[in-house]
């Protein structure tokens, strides 16, 4: 994962002859990449040895009718349109370590957080 707000490296595991060589890995942004994107909607598509990332944008009205479609139990539509916001081809390694990063992420947010009454607190009696 690379954290372009605070500038930090990341640690890469590199295979070398069937060794992993771990590496810190400190990405520039050019122009372009240095904006973030936001994507509402994923799709993975792969081949033999590519897997192609495509991360998009559904209006939230879109969405929001999709929902209420379901809620009522009406029929949802064959298709929305959505914008193209960025396609990213992967290796089957890169996407692999991208999945992991991904759910270290998504497994840290999900743990609870401690009731704010069980936090330690430091002082002195005098």
């Amino acid at each position: 994962m690379t954290d372009l707000t605070n500038g930090q490296p990341d640690q890469a595991a590199l295979v070398h002859d069937g060794k992993a060589i771990s590496v810190r890995v400190s990405l520039q942004p050019i122009e372009p990449s240095a904006q973030p994107i936001y994507s509402n909607f994923t799709g993975v598509q792969q081949s033999a040895d590519v897997v192609f990332v495509d991360f998009g944008f559904l209006e939230p009205a879109a969405i929001n009718n999709l929902a209420k479609a379901a809620q009522s139990g009406g029929k949802a539509p064959d298709s929305i349109g959505g914008h193209l916001v960025c396609r990213t081809a992967l290796s089957r390694d890169a996407a692999a370590s991208l999945a992991q990063q991904l759910m270290q992420v998504l497994q840290r947010s999900a743990r609870p957080k401690p009731p704010a009454s069980a936090k330690a607190t430091s002082g002195t009696k005098g």
